[in-house]
């Protein structure tokens, strides 16, 4: 089982000591992920319902993020319901939960070449278990929602549903955003990630953070960003 909620509030408080600490890992703006690498994202705020934690991929200056996005069909808890993936322009995507008060940390990995071939047929292979989703944007007469504000806020945003299970139902404690980006990563052979039983977002950030820069490893970079 995997989890990838209650970022704690020390990851936030932790993130903003670092800047203060290491100035270099901090950025205003996002920067597009090219050529051989893969970008991490974590994000977290550290006040209300969004001290749930976020994970998510870009690749190639796009986002690939799964939750239970569509509100029409979706628990109140938000703890299951339809899985959508929105996959959208990496800056916008990053830059408007910088905007909206969160916290994102980026780790940079490097690919080489049969990594990233490899890391584009599993993209393929998702796409391809996919299908565009018509989001009744109307219905959200007053813009209350997360969906209804990314399309607003960017040109290059598309929505997803999945065909079948297991993304095709998103549960917080199994098929969540954490597990869409480990079968993505890990179809490249990268061992990025090691997670069996229970994994807390805390834990899994100090993982990367452990891998950044050691000799081998393929986290190779790792960015700060917040609203200062």
């Amino acid at each position: 089982m995997f989890l990838a909620a209650l970022i704690p509030n020390f990851l936030v408080r932790r993130a903003r000591k670092e800047v203060k600490e290491h100035p270099e890992n901090f950025k205003d703006k996002i920067e597009p992920t090219h050529g051989s690498y893969v970008s991490i994202y974590v994000y977290a705020k550290d006040h209300g319902y969004n001290r749930m934690g976020h994970l998510d991929f870009a690749y190639e200056g796009k986002i690939y993020s799964y939750g239970a996005h569509d509100q029409y069909n979706r628990a109140k808890t938000m703890a299951y319901g339809d899985g959508v993936l929105i996959v959208i322009k990496e800056e916008d995507y990053a830059q408007f939960s910088v905007d909206h008060d969160g916290t994102v940390i980026r780790f940079l990995c490097k690919l080489d070449k049969n990594q990233d071939e490899l890391l584009k047929k599993s993209i393929k292979e998702m796409m391809d278990r996919s299908y565009v989703f018509d989001y009744p944007v109307e219905k959200d007469v007053d813009k209350e929602f997360h969906l209804t504000h990314l399309l607003d806020y960017s040109q290059d945003v598309e929505f997803r549903k999945f065909k079948e299970e297991p993304f095709k139902t998103y549960n917080v404690f199994t098929t969540n955003c954490v597990l869409l980006v480990e079968e993505v990563v890990q179809s490249t052979g990268m061992k990025l990630f090691q997670m069996s039983g229970v994994i807390t977002p805390g834990a899994y950030y100090n993982y990367l953070n452990n891998l950044l820069n050691k000799p081998g490893s393929i986290v190779v970079k790792k960015d700060i960003y917040f609203k200062k």
